[in-house]
């Protein structure tokens, strides 16, 4: 690693403050271009990249002081290019990569791998986390918008507070915005606590929050011919000697809701320190579910109320290693299937891994 996560951002950039209002703003790079005012909202192109070194050489302090004032950083590309992968050029772990889209859940959907238009950078608390966006090939999205909007949510997440617990804290959260017009939208959040050390074994606990909002519901751009189908996520792992200890929910069908606890216990009168309990709401699904020693995959089929309003899945799972173990990679895949009247089938893919470790997540 060159520098520090934290260090290692803010010296590129360009300042548009809490409210931004374009991507390209003519703004020169200097180190007293960035203030640690609580909140400050920072945009960077491909272009500041080549700049990046030599600031980061000689006052990396200034990132870190970004950074835990809660400061945002923006990333993106030049024009049409997608934003660069700072990990790749720095070697750094702070993006997840693309897995194949093989893990597609309807092999009669079209899919759209889309655009990466942006890449936010934060903290909460003292946590790093990550937002990718990305639109459809063929948006006419006012990305500005879309982007400023995320922000908003960004900022929201930073006022919320992390659940810890004795033996257990929050190490990383990944996030993604999807947009498909004119058929829909879907975000995924994923949280990683992890328990080190406990009876020898070494916890990983995952909470998905994945969102699909069908066309019907949106407006604007949005078309209300289209409508929501399935809603199927799975979480799995390929490290050896990792296997799934528990989950949640289990299969349901025609309920209002279930309660889910993930990491609670570890068998009888056994409490993991970090238990996460949450109610997931179940009108009008039917939620099936398969299980191995290495991943869960929910498939949740919609109707009635859920096929034309926003539905909201949050599936958990609690993987579990020896306490030697020094990483665990983990594969997140979120599907999201619209249907209408006069096209077929078509989702939104969502498939991401990353590689959890005792303290972050990249």
């Amino acid at each position: 690693m060159k520098k520090q996560f934290g260090a290692l951002f803010l010296s590129l950039v360009m300042v548009i403050g809490c409210s931004s209002t374009a991507l390209a703003a003519e703004v020169g790079i200097e180190r007293n271009t960035f203030s640690e005012k609580a909140g400050e909202v920072v945009w960077i192109t491909n272009s500041d990249i080549d700049t990046f070194d030599a600031i980061l050489d000689t006052s990396p302090e200034v990132i870190d002081n970004f950074f835990d004032s809660q400061g945002i950083l923006v990333v993106t590309g030049n024009n049409t290019d997608e934003p660069l992968n700072l990990e790749e050029k720095l070697n750094l772990p702070v993006t997840a990569a693309d897995t194949e889209l093989a893990f597609a859940s309807n092999d009669d959907a079209i899919i759209d791998p889309g655009i990466d238009i942006a890449t936010i950078y934060y903290k909460h608390g003292n946590v790093f986390s990550v937002h990718e966006i990305n639109v459809g090939s063929n948006d006419t999205v006012d990305r500005n918008a879309l982007i400023e909007e995320v922000i908003s949510e960004v900022k929201d997440n930073q006022a919320q507070p992390i659940a810890t617990r004795a033996s257990g804290s929050l190490i990383g959260e990944k996030d993604y915005t999807y947009t498909r017009e004119p058929k829909g939208k879907m975000t995924a959040y994923y949280d990683v606590y992890t328990v080190q050390n406990f009876n020898s074994r070494d916890h990983y606990i995952i909470k998905a929050n994945v969102t699909g909002m069908p066309g019907c519901d949106l407006g604007g751009a949005y078309e209300t011919k289209y409508q929501g189908e399935d809603l199927d996520v799975t979480l799995s792992t390929s490290s050896s000697s990792v296997t799934v200890d528990d989950y949640g929910p289990e299969r349901v069908a025609n309920t209002g809701s279930v309660g889910v606890n993930v990491g609670g216990t570890l068998g009888e009168d056994i409490s993991l320190e970090l238990g996460l309990s949450w109610t997931q709401n179940t009108t009008d699904t039917n939620i099936d579910v398969s299980v191995s020693t290495s991943g869960v995959t929910w498939n949740t089929a919609l109707s009635g109320g859920a096929q034309k309003a926003a539905f909201t899945f949050k599936p958990g799972i609690n993987f579990q290693c020896p306490s030697n173990k020094s990483s665990v990679s983990v594969t997140a895949n979120a599907s999201y299937t619209l249907d209408s009247w006069d096209s077929g089938r078509e989702e939104i893919s969502l498939n991401k891994s990353f590689t959890c470790y005792p303290d972050r997540v990249s």
